[in-house]
């Protein structure tokens, strides 16, 4: 996914898995990573759900300049 200068994708297996509009599908029990990428000229503030959970647990990722980030598993306090 592309938007706004932000570039997200989730990668199985160590490869990116396609979109079927906003949705991807994941093979049964697969682990997988959620990847991203700051296009912008300044710091991005990133909330992640997923299946409507807030897989952060209130908490934000921060991203600077160029930055890419793997999100692997559950963030936990």
């Amino acid at each position: 996914m592309y938007s706004n200068k932000l570039i997200a994708c989730v990668k199985a297996n160590g490869k990116v898995l396609r979109e079927k509009g906003e949705e991807v599908y994941l093979p049964f029990g697969s682990e997988y990573t959620l990847w991203f990428k700051n296009e912008h000229k300044r710091k991005v503030q990133i909330n992640v759900e997923i299946d409507g959970t807030d897989v952060l647990f209130g908490k934000s990722l921060l991203l600077s300049s160029g930055e890419t980030m793997d999100l692997k598993g559950f963030v936990r306090e």
